[in-house]
């Protein structure tokens, strides 16, 4: 079984990266819990599932954790399943469940944004934090995952008279089909998308690529000096900046098809966590006022 897993990890190569991790994550995992035994399709079965789940929860994983973890071994079994290594009847997972528990969006104000926007870097020695503060504010206003920013091409890029146009298909396409995203950065927020996209443009020089590539463990300790200059209420990271521009989406439209649209959402209940967490901000600011 864990040979099985492992070739068909090998061979899934056009998974995101991000997938791809997590599917190796899941794999050693997996290997922990058969040990030098081994796992077989012919053994592996409920009591083995519920055996590997309380493994994880051994290890003082997170819900959420643990929920992927089953949900990454039930998609390589599903494969088994189509090769006939397992039959449909015979699928472990059958009888087991468990749930992903609604995790935090944590996202800045507007005023945190604005304060990140006014950070004025030394002419000399400070190139680089700059071009990451430029990437994280182009997320900020358009939504674009750290992925998708750095896998822009210029077939993605659509220049009219009226500006710039993002064509994208998002890469996270875990276990959905993929989605065409189409983002009239002239649009956004009175320009300022299309204003950091230019900045980046100019900043390539000479690199073929249209945007210049930086490594993600780079721009996360960028972006922590960032948060901190910015004096912002947590450290900041490139989800960060897309939960950002789906708060100020509900906060300035209140349109969860706007928000599912321009954020590439598959389902319309993940859009309308933005609108009801702007409608508990909206009470709190509400019960905050003096009315008298």
């Amino acid at each position: 079984m864990i040979t099985f897993l492992e070739k068909e990890y090998e061979e899934e190569v056009h998974a995101a990266p991000g997938t791809r991790k997590e599917w190796n994550y899941t794999i050693n995992m997996f290997k922990e819990f058969c040990g030098g035994d081994g796992c077989e399709f012919s053994d592996f079965n409920y009591d083995k599932v519920v055996a590997f789940d309380k493994l994880l929860r051994s290890k003082k994983l997170k819900q959420n954790t643990i929920h992927k973890h089953h949900k990454n071994l039930l998609r390589f079994i599903n494969v088994a399943i189509k090769r006939k290594y397992i039959r449909v009847e015979d699928n472990p997972y059958i009888n087991f469940s468990t749930k992903k528990i609604p995790g935090t969006r944590e996202n800045l104000t507007i005023e945190e944004v604005q304060r990140i926007e006014e950070i004025e870097f030394p002419e000399v020695g400070f190139d680089q934090i700059s071009y990451v503060r430029d990437l994280f504010l182009l997320s900020a206003y358009t939504g674009l995952r750290y992925s998708d920013v750095m896998a822009l091409k210029e077939d993605n890029l659509e220049k009219t008279e009226e500006g710039y146009t993002i064509r994208i298909r998002q890469k996270k396409v875990e276990y959905a089909k993929s989605i065409d995203v189409v983002l009239p950065l002239y649009l956004l927020f009175a320009g300022k998308a299309e204003k950091y996209l230019k900045k980046l443009l100019e900043s390539r020089n000479g690199f073929k690529r249209l945007i210049r590539p930086i490594p993600n463990q780079v721009v996360n300790r960028h972006l922590k000096a960032i948060a901190v200059m910015a004096k912002t209420r947590r450290a900041i990271s490139f989800h960060v900046a897309r939960h950002t521009f789906g708060t100020l989406l509900a906060d300035i439209t209140a349109n969860p098809y706007m928000i599912m649209q321009l954020m590439g959402h598959s389902d319309i209940k993940t859009s309308m966590i933005y609108i009801h967490q702007s409608e508990l901000r909206l009470k709190k600011q509400l019960q905050n006022v003096k009315w008298n």
